[in-house]
């Protein structure tokens, strides 16, 4: 058993690190697709990159969700919707200081708020079925078709090509697949290691596999404010949380009724809105988001950590609760 689970740990962990690296492959082609659409650099970081980086959660909704196992995806998206505020974001912020344009960002805002509770809302009633699934689909389409609309003018530097678009677009493709198989080994390594040691399927991809998707958002969001391009960071992030709780949940739902753990999910939810409102009062009230704000939301993000690992031991019958 000890080898074996061994065995799945390195599997797990050898298919994290192709996920996030086919990812990095798939962000840097959206960027030159972006480029070539003419898209702003918001519309760029919420459409494009934070589908190319919500990919991994996309992946593993499809490969767990076809397999009846739609707790890890259900785990993922909202264990990952977390990591990316308070572990992303606040890294960024801690490397730099985030410039927040507020007229900007609060149109964005006000929507990620709005698309947070829908999804809430159709898993606590138990719709996260079929027509549910459509349901965050269509609105997922429909915002991404409203952005899609909002062109800019590109500088001649930043021109691209009809035949670099179309390299781009290639490689973009290939990455895709390269995703694709990696998370199928992830997932298939996950399941098993939740039947090795009795964990949760929904506490293991709320924490183990939601910070292995999230990597691809660490490694291009920080090279972003590096570079001073905090809209880009910042509607990557926030871009990422509506894809993950429309698109991919939607998927998730249309393709196999998700039946959870309410113990653990309320868990989830309930991190999940203090993070969201945390995050939304740091953007309105503040022109930046420091050193200072990035630590709280680190240390959000390891009482959340506790908190899952103390449900998990209840669910598993091993405190007396």
């Amino acid at each position: 058993m000890v080898t074996n689970l061994l065995a799945q740990a390195l599997t797990l962990l050898v298919s994290l690190v192709a996920l996030a690296k086919f990812s990095q492959y798939v962000i840097e082609n959206a960027r030159t697709l972006a480029r070539y659409f003419k898209i702003s650099e918001v519309v760029a970081g919420f459409v494009l990159i934070a589908g190319a980086t919500s990919l991994p959660e996309l992946s593993v909704a499809i490969m767990s969700s076809s397999q009846k196992e739609g707790a890890i995806a259900v785990g993922n998206v909202l264990g990952s919707n977390i990591a990316d505020l308070a572990i992303v974001l606040a890294t960024c912020a801690i490397v730099t200081p985030l410039i927040i344009k507020r007229e900007e960002m609060f149109e964005i805002s006000r929507i990620l708020l709005i698309t947070s509770i829908i999804p809430l809302v159709l898993i606590y009633t138990g719709n996260l079925d079929k027509f549910g699934g459509l349901l965050l689909v269509v609105i997922f389409v429909a915002y991404v078709y409203y952005l899609s609309k909002k062109k800019i003018t590109i500088d001649e530097k930043d021109h691209i090509t009809r035949d670099q678009a179309l390299r781009a677009f290639l490689l973009f493709n290939i990455s895709i697949l390269g995703v694709l198989l990696s998370s199928s080994f992830a997932v298939n390594s996950t399941i098993e290691i939740s039947k090795l040691t009795g964990l949760a399927t929904t506490f293991i991809g709320a924490t183990l596999l939601a910070l292995g998707t999230s990597l691809p958002e660490i490694a291009i969001d920080v090279q972003a404010v590096r570079k001073g391009l905090y809209s880009l960071a910042l509607g990557d992030v926030m871009g990422s949380a509506m894809t993950n709780l429309t698109l991919v949940l939607g998927i998730t739902g249309l393709i196999n009724p998700v039946v959870l753990d309410l113990d653990i999910f309320n868990t989830l939810m309930v991190f999940l809105l203090l993070t969201n409102i945390t995050f939304m009062y740091f953007l309105q009230t503040n022109r930046r988001v420091t050193e200072k704000e990035g630590f709280i939301l680190y240390g959000i993000f390891f009482i959340y950590l506790l908190a899952m690992a103390g449900v998990q031991l209840h669910v598993s019958q091993l405190l007396p609760f």
